[in-house]
């Protein structure tokens, strides 16, 4: 279960995340994307998704990168705005980290 907050100004077209996950030996296992779809300013978004191990299983989740950022009325991908003011946090024993 991921939970997606806007705290920007400016409504998202579109954006997901690439996330890097590890297992409980702190070795690389996959790598996922997380679309969150389009999302307006100040929304906040719950989605879920099947991850490849159970949680038991896995170490740590990093955002390793903006797979896509799309702001509404933009001219072009703004990955830099997505990830500069990105905030990670994890309520699980799973780190979740940038």
């Amino acid at each position: 279960m991921f939970f997606g907050e806007n705290g920007l100004d400016q409504d998202f077209e579109e954006v997901t995340w690439r996330l890097a996950v590890f297992g409980s030996d702190g070795v690389f296992r996959n790598l996922l994307a997380l679309p969150l779809g389009s999302l307006s300013a100040g929304k906040r978004r719950v989605v879920q998704y099947n991850l490849p191990s159970n949680c038991a299983e896995l170490s740590e989740i990093i955002v390793n990168d903006v797979a896509s950022c799309v702001i509404a009325g933009g001219d072009a991908d703004e990955s830099d705005v997505c990830l500069s003011k990105l905030i990670v946090t994890s309520r699980t024993d799973i780190a979740f980290g940038l």
